[in-house]
């Protein structure tokens, strides 16, 4: 059975258009460890169950629950497949299909029945990817490493990318012609080196938009900054001598650097959203942003994705809450993001505590919402 680890944007948009009868969508926390993964087949064992459960409360055939129990006990039977877990497994079942991916951020064990699926938690994994390339620099050694949320850090091939200081200022040099080792020259022949090393990263990472850290020490950092065309490169480095240090011990500093890109990022969207509110072309009330996504006037949203608010929302923006989280009730804050998204909106999901004043959501709009 084909399982995906991360979800791209365009994969959750297509999850959220669905529209199929008993939808099931299944949250279940797991990990990295052999114990991680048997706690997670006992509660996804559970999981079936409830799913079961909520599909015969809506009236959903037998032949539908039996798919749904024969799919899950497909993922609880495959072995190799639980050999690799990250720290969620998202399941996604209609009567017909099946998709599921292993994700890095750690979710409550949610089951979900709808005519659509609960895709909330998934936005996490865009919002804060937890990826990044790490350009480790020194004298006698160069690499690109790929950051990744669980995975180890592994080297990336970058065509023709210098190797070492020496070698890369007299290759192709007559030996009487190589360079003499004077003071004056080594800073021109550090912003030498630093060049050709951007000149030959730069095609590698443009594409991906993710954040180039780099580690090094200062001097060849500092080079390699005046010299920079990526937009991505972070502000905030791994500082001294790389000679020598693993690619997943350089991933493991990596990650509190990615953690305060993180931080800052959604802090300058909250105070953006707060500049936007004041001006009136925002709003945290729950109601009034579900009128902006009906009306396709969300441009920035914010959701507490660990939040559910039971009820539906109409086509003309009105919401109905329920006391009742069941399949006739896909929860309104969903509904709202995946409105959003229909009009490339930018979409974060994060936690509470990182939610302006503790608020369920947060919007900017595009033109005054009333």
């Amino acid at each position: 059975m084909p399982h995906k680890d991360i979800p791209r944007r365009q994969d959750i948009e297509a999850l959220a258009s669905a529209r199929t009868p008993h939808s099931v969508s299944i949250y279940t926390p797991s990990g990295p460890l052999p114990e991680d993964a048997e706690k997670a087949r006992i509660t996804l064992k559970n999981q079936v169950r409830d799913a079961a459960t909520q599909l015969k409360e809506a009236g959903a055939p037998a032949t539908t629950i039996e798919h749904l129990e024969n799919v899950l006990e497909g993922f609880m039977s495959d072995a190799p497949f639980w050999k690799y877990q990250a720290q969620s497994l998202a399941i996604f079942i209609t009567p017909e299909d099946v998709q599921s991916y292993r994700l890095p951020n750690r979710f409550t064990a949610t089951v979900d029945v709808a005519d659509r699926f609960y895709i909330k938690p998934l936005m996490r994994t865009i919002t804060f990817p937890q990826s990044a390339f790490v350009l480790a620099m020194a004298q006698n050694s160069v690499r690109l490493i790929r950051v990744t949320a669980d995975e180890p850090g592994e080297v990336q091939e970058v065509p023709d990318m210098p190797t070492d200081m020496e070698s890369f200022l007299n290759r192709d040099v007559p030996e009487r012609q190589k360079f003499d080792r004077g003071e004056h020259d080594d800073a021109v022949r550090v912003q030498q080196f630093a060049a050709a090393i951007n000149k030959t990263v730069y095609p590698v990472v443009r594409a991906t938009k993710l954040p180039l850290i780099l580690a090094s020490a200062d001097t060849l950092a500092n080079a390699y900054k005046r010299a920079n065309a990526y937009e991505y490169l972070a502000p905030e480095m791994i500082h001294g001598n790389v000679e020598g240090v693993s690619a997943d011990a350089l991933a493991e500093k990596a990650r509190p650097v990615l953690d305060s890109l993180y931080a800052a990022e959604i802090a300058e969207v909250v105070d953006h959203f707060k500049a936007r509110e004041g001006q009136l072309m925002g709003s945290r009330d729950l109601e009034t942003v579900a009128l902006g996504a009906s009306m396709h006037a969300i441009d920035t949203l914010l959701v507490d994705f660990d939040q559910r608010i039971a009820g539906t929302l109409a086509d003309d923006g009105t919401v109905t809450y329920s006391e009742a989280d069941d399949a006739q009730n896909y929860g309104v804050v969903d509904e709202i993001l995946r409105r959003a998204l229909v009009v490339n909106a930018r979409v974060y999901a994060v936690r509470a505590a990182e939610m302006p004043d503790g608020a369920t959501v947060a919007a900017t709009f595009r033109f005054p919402v009333s």
